[in-house]
């Protein structure tokens, strides 16, 4: 069965003499292994002299995509060179290597320690076929006199510029001469053909691209982008608040299995990034201590303080099994190919995100194979510490407040009201801010919004809810502004913008994302990308590539499957009780019904896991679908009544998303079985008056016979009571007070038994109680 070519393939016209099956074999008979159809496309569009713009994940074959046109135009007879322009030294050795051993093509790294006259006139003479070059180097006058000589600039057939993100990421801080590579193209000849320019990164956002191909004066009616989705489902992600100090680097322990003694089978091979060169050391002492001494050489460091010499050789130890874990900087970096790493760890949020995910796509490279990346943040950065803080402030502002009423309760106890007494104008002030009223802005207000106006602290985390495209759009616009976390010397650390993918990859529990790797997704627009040219490198398989066709992640991450990182420490993460929307289950015995309920459950459980995971499940059993705690939640939440919507489970067992859409109203339905939410209202009871005790009203009803009570005074029957001094003496005046003093009489009368108003005795009544 062949597969359906989508309508975008068919824009890229194959060239004269070549078609996919002849590409595919030229590459497998010079390299030993199958182009994927986008490596493929990458090629075709560069031989037609188009720019490409080629985003893949990390372990993708970017680097192949590299070659393929140059394997084409050398079968065609020609002499044609590819310079590669990357941003690690250690990179660019790398791909020269492994060139030059595959012995298919001829390359040379350009460094500052071979780059002479000696080495440049070589590559004029074309004795290699890929030269690899710093942006520092390619700016240097040695390398553009060669550029601008028009016989060597018509034998270049296109540029590469490696990890093209850090254009625009490290050109605007540390490296400015990546803002000067695009240059390039104003000093190439006029006489020379327009040399295509391929740029490849697994994280381009828009934003970040924009960029790129502003600086580097990318054609717009002649780019190919050859777009795939960057997620690494084999990485499972985990995101762990920092319990201990930061400099005792004691988070870091898990690393290394507890009470670990000579003899015992190494720890998974792991990389920790720092952010300097001396946390690294320190963190490596730390990790060495957990230790014995005969294993200390197996825990180094590796950053750009380092001799090359000594990098290259930590590097082949790592390789090779000898050294179980590095602790690095970015020197260690972007594309290092080291298939067999299991575990990455970034120690603190010191990088923006798109570092971050750059970061632990160097992990689980190898063929099927799989990893853990963790995330250690410091807890200022989670919701939780800033509601807390939050808190203090507003009680501190309220003190404040009440102190400075206080004082100015008397006359002229304030220099302001004494400066307005004499005259003069009051003195200025410090505003009080009162952090409560603080208001996250909505996706449509961030575009407009500078870093000084963005708020720091979140007025409520329940209010910020947002759709998937506002939440694409906030990313987008916390990224326009710049808005990073950094840390330089002698100064502060940068708070994590409020909104951005960072602070919400943190905080996911509390922004209401229910799967961390959703940030990713919408940071990357990867829900947008062609997700169909697997279909195209394997016509005979209805299924398309198993390299390169979408997967689906095993355990993904900690909030997707909570009980399944057991052997990373975990830290409560509970943020404020406001707005959790948790059902409140009071303590119960568990009957009959509870018992029916749980086993229900647990057989339907077994039912559908062996569906739902796959192979998997003889891995992880039936805990990773759906785990004991999850169940008892369920049974505990059922006689509440109040489990009656996808949305109230997904609160209170976090369920992955993908399962609650498909399993979901079954576990409802199952629910509602033994515990049916429908319940007969009950019937309301009268209300009892409290004077007169009947029942159908209350006592400050008028019509309550306890109202029309009154007290009188026990007499003879038919006597009248007597006149008082009081009653005798006629009023003066045209009107009547409106209530007479109390005499002795009225006292009596307060004090008698109550008489009941009748007509017989209404009379008497009036008389005496005006």
């Amino acid at each position: 069965m062949s597969a359906v070519l989508p309508n975008h393939s068919r824009k890229t016209p194959l060239p004269a003499g070549w078609d996919v099956k002849k590409i595919r074999n030229l590459v497998e008979e010079k390299t030993g292994k199958k182009p994927c159809w986008w490596q493929i496309k990458t090629a075709l569009a560069i031989h037609d002299g188009k720019d490409v713009v080629g985003v893949a994940r990390t372990g993708a074959g970017k680097t192949m995509s590299f070659w393929i046109a140059l394997m084409m135009s050398r079968a065609e007879g020609c002499d044609d060179i590819a310079v590669v322009v990357t941003p690690l030294n250690l990179l660019g050795k790398q791909n020269a290597i492994q060139l030059n051993d595959g012995s298919f093509l001829s390359a040379i790294a350009v460094s500052k320690e071979n780059s002479n006259a000696q080495t440049y006139k070589d590559i004029a003479s074309a004795k290699y076929n890929v030269v690899v070059i710093s942006p520092e180097l390619l700016n240097e006058d040695l390398c553009q006199t060669l550029i601008k000589n028009p016989k060597f600039a018509a034998k270049i057939m296109y540029f590469v510029f490696d990890e093209a993100h850090c254009i625009s990421q490290w050109g605007k801080t540390f490296r400015d001469q990546y803002l000067h590579v695009g240059i390039i193209r104003h000093l190439l000849p006029r006489t020379a053909k327009t040399i295509p320019f391929h740029i490849a990164s697994a994280t381009l956002p828009k934003t970040i691209l924009d960029d790129v191909v502003d600086l580097l004066l990318l054609r717009p009616k002649s780019t190919e982008h050859v777009t795939m989705s960057n997620d690494r489902p084999n990485i499972d992600v985990v995101v762990r608040q920092m319990e201990h100090p930061i400099d005792t680097y004691q988070d870091l322990s898990f690393l290394i299995p507890p009470d670990f003694k000579d003899g015992d089978p190494p720890p998974p091979k792991f990389v920790v990034f720092m952010d300097n060169t001396r946390h690294a050391e320190d963190a490596v002492k730390a990790l060495r201590e957990l230790l014995p001494s005969c294993h200390h050489d197996k825990i180094r460091y590796f950053h750009a303080t380092m001799t090359s010499m000594y990098r290259d050789e930590n590097l082949e130890a790592f390789q090779k099994g000898e050294v179980w874990g590095l602790v690095v900087t970015d020197a260690f970096g972007m594309g290092i190919d080291l298939p067999d790493i299991q575990i990455v760890v970034q120690y603190r949020a010191t990088c923006d995100f798109n570092t971050l995910w750059q970061r632990f796509g160097r992990a689980g490279r190898g063929p099927d194979s799989s990893a853990i990346a963790v995330f250690l943040v410091e807890k200022t950065f989670f919701d939780a510490d800033r509601l807390r803080k939050q808190d203090n402030r507003t009680k501190k502002t309220k003190a404040a407040t009440s102190t400075e009423t206080k004082e100015n309760t008397g006359p002229f106890s304030s220099s302001k009201r004494k400066a307005k007494a004499q005259g003069g104008s009051p003195p200025k002030r410090r505003r009080v801010h009162n952090a409560s009223n603080l208001e996250i802005p909505s996706p449509d207000q961030a575009a407009d919004l500078t870093p000084s106006t963005m708020p720091t602290v979140p007025a409520s985390v329940g209010d910020y809810a947002q759709t998937d495209e506002s939440r694409r759009l906030m990313y987008q616009a916390k990224l326009a502004t710049g808005a990073r976390t950094r840390r330089s010397k002698g100064k502060q650390d940068e708070p994590i913008p409020i909104g951005s993918a960072l602070d919400e990859f943190i905080n996911a529990p509390t922004r209401g994302i229910s799967c961390r790797r959703h940030v990713v997704t919408l940071y990357y627009s990867n829900d947008r990308v062609n997700n169909n040219y697997h279909l195209l490198c394997d016509e005979h398989n209805p299924a398309g590539c198993a390299r390169c066709r979408p997967k689906r992640p095993e355990r993904c991450c900690d909030l997707c499957s909570p009980n399944a990182f057991s052997e990373i420490p975990a830290v409560s993460l509970a943020c404020s009780t406001r707005g959790t929307g948790k059902i409140r289950v009071s303590k119960y015995e568990p009957n009959e019904a509870h018992a029916t309920l749980r086993s229900a459950l647990e057989e339907w459980r077994l039912q559908v896991v062996p569906q739902a995971l796959g192979s998997l499940f003889s891995q992880w059993g039936t805990q990773l679908f759906l785990s004991n705690q999850m169940l008892d939640r369920i049974v505990d939440c059922a006689a509440s009544k109040k489990l009656t919507s996808l949305s109230a489970l997904r609160i209170e067992i976090q369920w992955r998303a993908e399962y609650l859409r498909e399993y979901g109203q079954k576990i409802l339905d199952i629910v509602e079985k033994h515990f049916p939410s429908t319940v007969v209202p009950a019937t309301k009871s009268q209300e009892t008056c409290s004077g007169c005790g009947q029942k159908g009203h209350r006592k400050n009803n008028k019509r309550c016979p306890a109202r029309l009570q009154v007290n009188v005074p026990s007499t003879p029957s038919g006597s009248r009571l007597p006149l008082t001094p009081l009653h005798a003496t006629p009023f003066s005046g045209t009107s009547t007070p409106s209530r007479l003093p109390l005499t002795p009489l009225h006292a009596t009368l307060l004090c008698s038994e109550p008489v009941t108003a009748t007509p017989s005795n209404l009379d008497t009544l009036n008389r005496h109680n005006p």
